[in-house]
């Protein structure tokens, strides 16, 4: 990977929606493969000190996978003896509650779970394409909406109505309506898609999957003893008791009510076998179904929904404007089918 030097203006903290205080850091300004780079992640205090980071060093930078910029070492031979060492705050930046860093872990969290920007970050989390999926609400919208005092967590998003959003600055009629119709229009989730819009610590996409194919209902999954989940091999024990406590929090327990008395509905899909051990890859816009939507499905009937074009892959399931999945699919001799043709095998 390509590389190059800049320096180390400062180290900051950021902080996602499970507490979790990630430094990151604010460099000099500089071009690298083709991008100008201003800041790099750190991972965590213990990353900066195996590296020996100070803030005002001199380092070498590249980008990860060409993607990701990553900070490879400092240059110790050009310190000057001013500058200085990293400290991880021991009070949150955002809210002033108290960071803790438990014994073994390498990651510092909030311990306050108001936190405003905890707050932010599970509601983004919550509208994300991979959860309910709605269109519009992005970072600076939610953030007008908490500072507004317009919604305080994911269950006040149902509970916006139109006029609520005229009375902001800047907002028109016409965008006011489109968010509120999103919002309206994606009340009705599968059940992968709701526990991993809950934000519960250490559980993915994958795991939600993995949950929803073993519990019919949230409130199965909800009422779970810690030994019914610590028996599923595909999740682990730190999940697992992840996923026990977050259920049986209080303020968890109120957000769930107040999420299904706001209009929720969870999808219930049939779950049967009538694809297992069967590939399938999906390109192209699809008519009836989200791309997500049809993945889950082809899961909860047993096939495995894959999103590269190999010799594993048993059918193609085409839509409109179809990428270069189509082209290595009819090279390799895979069945190409429509998502009606699809449907048709369940």
């Amino acid at each position: 990977p390509e590389q190059t030097t800049t320096i180390i203006e400062d180290i900051k903290v950021s902080l996602g929606r499970t507490g979790a205080l990630t430094p990151y850091a604010v460099l000099k300004p500089v071009r690298i493969a083709g991008s100008l780079v201003k800041r790099a992640t750190l991972h965590n205090e213990d990353e900066i000190k195996r590296k020996n980071l100070k803030i005002g060093d001199t380092v070498i930078i590249q980008k990860a996978g060409d993607i990701i910029p990553e900070i490879v070492r400092p240059l110790k031979n050009l310190r000057t003896g001013s500058e200085k060492n990293f400290i991880m705050p021991k009070i949150c930046p955002i809210c002033g509650g108290k960071v803790v860093k438990p014994q073994g872990e390498a990651i510092a969290r909030c311990e306050n779970s108001k936190c405003w920007a905890i707050e932010k970050e599970k509601i983004i989390h919550f509208v994300s394409k991979d959860a309910f999926n709605i269109e519009g609400m992005g970072e600076q919208i939610v953030e007008q909406f908490i500072e507004n005092g317009l919604i305080k967590d994911t269950s006040d998003i149902f509970n916006l109505k139109r006029e609520d959003l005229e009375g902001l600055d800047r907002w028109k009629e016409k965008l006011a309506t489109k968010i509120i119709n999103s919002i309206n229009s994606h009340k009705e989730v599968t059940l992968s898609k709701f526990i991993y819009s809950l934000g519960i610590r250490h559980v993915g996409i994958q795991t939600a999957n993995v949950l929803s194919s073993i519990f019919n209902s949230i409130d199965a999954l909800a009422n779970a003893p810690i030994d019914k989940l610590l028996s599923v091999s595909d999740i682990g024990p730190v999940a697992s008791r992840s996923i026990y406590n977050w259920f049986k929090n209080t303020d968890n327990k109120r957000l769930l009510t107040n999420l299904f008395n706001s209009g929720i509905v969870i999808k219930q899909i049939k779950k049967s076998s009538e694809l297992k051990g069967k590939n399938f890859v999906i390109t192209g816009s699809l008519e009836k179904s989200s791309r997500e939507d049809l993945e889950e499905v082809i899961r909860l009937h047993g096939g495995n929904a894959s999103s590269s074009v190999s010799l594993k892959t048993d059918f193609l399931i085409l839509g409109s404007n179809p990428g270069s999945k189509y082209e290595k699919a009819q090279n390799l001799g895979v069945r190409i089918i429509t998502e009606e043709d699809f449907l048709k095998m369940i």
